[in-house]
């Protein structure tokens, strides 16, 4: 075949432009994540080239942020220097936590790039969620729950039918996170509520736990479970206490994925399990570990997540049933998906099913999957950022709804097919605290600054029920408040009134049917009545832990070491402070007369000596 001189061309220049079309659907496979995630890593040579390919040097995330921000939070003095001369905003303020990037480089302790952005115009700006701010905000809310308090009438002890609807949840076994319907409640049971682990004062036993794990106790019949995760580099360390480090763990080693189970009477190891032996897919934060999900047991089974590293089932004999890997479950930094946290969200026990919660930073749903094989019987996908909420089933005029919350709405799901029932907008990011039900009301609450809501739904909610802005009711939602909702502890209601205590010990007492608030006192306020000093208890409050409650009194345990307990009802009054001597990020469990407490050392057993 032949062709002619202008034939030659033709197909030349028809060549030419295939070849320039491919080229730019090429440079079109940039994206601003590809920037984002060279700024993070310092990589001037792919920030130029993703540049270069058209991609905005002032692109930001759903949240604002800027490549010039990561760069700066991460201390990539060169990359920053770059960007700058790219034209970079030195001032562009993210949308969230209104941050520039000198607020991140200096929050980072990056000296040298501060030092350079303020020389090319930067400015630092006021950070809403700085712990000044925090401070104000507190005294704030103090003061404002002292006048609410003062205008507020009298109220009676919690009613008999509370008191009923509190028994009726309250039983010897603790099978799931916070026990029966995530309520947290052992009335009739009468645990102690003075103690001192260090000098033996009403300690039963305290068994000794290798490893990291902030599940807690989990309790059927005589046998307790619980699990943790053993890091190849003999690594024990958390980092407890109030700060606002987002860093991850970097520890590659090879870990033990273990659950155990103990007798309750004695403390003894019956059996112990290693799930799995795997580097963790996911690193941890500081203050977390790789074994944060609480057992779920309905006493026949038992119920162990890793998160990334599988869902396990066992019979109460240590006998593993089945596995299931589900993939890698990264519940990290919402802002920036390069740090990493772990997975927090309990399993739940359901009829023949476990229900589990997995908001992560892609792909986020939740599913049931078959007790007896683990094969999967429904599954929802979620359009949901990174959480740490664990899911609850409760009864419904529709049937059993499994009741999940997250950042952008909490949702209720037939527990029986995972068809969507309601949804509720507004929460804030990073969610953690568990709904439950109680008066008949959905409780739902998060408080990662500034957006702190507490809401109570009807059982009867359907559609779409998010409230209009300026609204605190409709058909559905009986209450809400904007503000005062936990950060990590989850609220409890416990007779006729709400419980929520912040991150730093401020405890809100509200009245359950009608949000009206009653009163809002530091824990640490009624120290002078026990003749303790703010020292005694090992300085300033941080809680993680979520209380619970029995017999007119509620737990709140610190990370310090100390559970204070407080008087159940209208009047704040402290009752004791109690000792464990060593960190404490968990929520305790209570059985037949013992409370159960997960240290960062040991399980610890404590019961009425006299």
């Amino acid at each position: 075949m032949c062709f002619n001189h202008v034939g030659i061309s033709s197909l030349i220049l028809v060549l030419a432009w295939g070849l320039s079309n491919f080229c730019a659907g090429q440079e079109s496979a940039a994206t601003p994540e590809d920037l984002f995630d060279a700024a993070r890593a310092g990589d001037v040579d792919r920030i130029t080239r993703i540049l270069d390919e058209g991609i905005d040097v002032d692109a930001t995330t759903a949240y604002g942020a800027t490549a010039l921000m990561y760069a700066a939070e991460k201390g990539h003095l060169e990359a920053v220097k770059f960007l700058v001369a790219k034209g970079a905003d030195v001032n562009a303020k993210d949308t969230f936590y209104g941050a520039t990037p000198l607020s991140w480089a200096n929050m980072s302790k990056r000296k040298e790039i501060a030092a350079y952005l303020k020389e090319n115009g930067a400015e630092l700006p006021i950070i809403r969620s700085s712990s000044s701010t925090k401070k104000k905000e507190d005294k704030a809310d103090a003061e404002t729950a002292e006048e609410e308090a003062a205008a507020a009438p009298e109220f009676l002890p919690s009613s008999p039918e509370s008191r009923l609807a509190d028994r009726e949840v309250s039983g010897v076994h603790w099978p799931q996170f916070r026990g029966t319907g995530g309520r947290g409640i052992a009335d009739g049971q009468n645990p102690p509520r003075e103690w001192n682990v260090g000098e033996g004062k009403n300690l039963l036993w305290m068994t000794a736990i290798d490893g990291l794990g902030h599940s807690c106790p989990v309790i059927w019949g005589d046998q307790i479970f619980i699990t943790s995760a053993i890091s190849g580099k003999d690594d024990h360390s958390i980092k407890p206490g109030l700060y606002g480090s987002v860093d991850s763990v970097d520890d590659e080693s090879e870990h033990r994925f273990m659950v155990y189970c103990l007798d309750k009477n004695d403390g003894e190891i019956v059996w112990q399990r290693q799930a799995a032996k795997a580097i963790p897919q996911v690193k941890r934060h500081l203050k977390s570990t790789h074994a944060n999900s609480t057992v779920a047991t309905n006493g026949d089974h038992v119920i162990a997540f890793f998160g990334s590293e599988g869902l396990y089932c066992y019979n109460t004999g240590g006998e593993l049933l089945w596995k299931k890997d589900l993939g890698m479950l990264d519940s990290g930094w919402f802002y920036d998906k390069s740090y990493q946290w772990g997975f927090g969200s309990s399993p739940v026990i359901f009829e023949d099913m476990v229900i589990v919660q997995c908001d992560i930073q892609t792909n986020s749903f939740v599913a049931a999957y078959r007790l007896s094989d683990g094969s999967l019987v429904w599954r929802s996908e979620r359009e949901e950022i990174p959480g740490w909420s664990s899911p609850t089933v409760v009864d419904s005029p529709r049937g059993p709804m499994l009741l999940t919350h997250a950042t952008k709405f909490a949702r209720g799901y037939s527990a029986r097919t995972g068809e969507e029932i309601w949804r509720l907008g507004g929460h804030s990011e990073i969610v953690v605290p568990t709904p439950f039900v109680a008066h008949d009301l959905i409780f739902l609450a998060s408080g990662y600054r500034p957006i702190q809501p507490i809401v109570a739904l009807s059982l009867e909610a359907e559609g779409d029920v998010t409230l209009d802005e300026g609204e605190t009711t409709n058909e559905h939602v009986v209450w809400s408040q904007p503000r005062g909702g936990p950060y990590m502890p989850s609220p409890i209601v416990y007779g006729d009134y709400l419980y929520s205590c912040n991150n730093r010990g401020i405890l809100t007492c509200i009245r359950a049917t009608t949000g009206q608030q009653v009163y809002q006192k530091r824990l640490t306020e009624g120290l002078e009545d026990l003749n303790l000093k703010q020292s005694d208890i090992g300085g300033t409050l941080s809680m993680v832990g979520s209380p619970v409650a029995a017999d007119g009194h509620i737990y709140f345990p610190s990370e310090n070491g100390t559970v204070l307990v407080v008087e159940a009802g209208p009047e704040f009054r402290l009752v004791a402070v109690n000792r464990c001597g060593e960190t404490i990020l968990t929520t305790p469990a209570i059985s037949e007369g013992v409370l159960y407490i997960r240290g960062q050392q040991h399980l610890i057993a404590l019961k009425r000596q006299d």
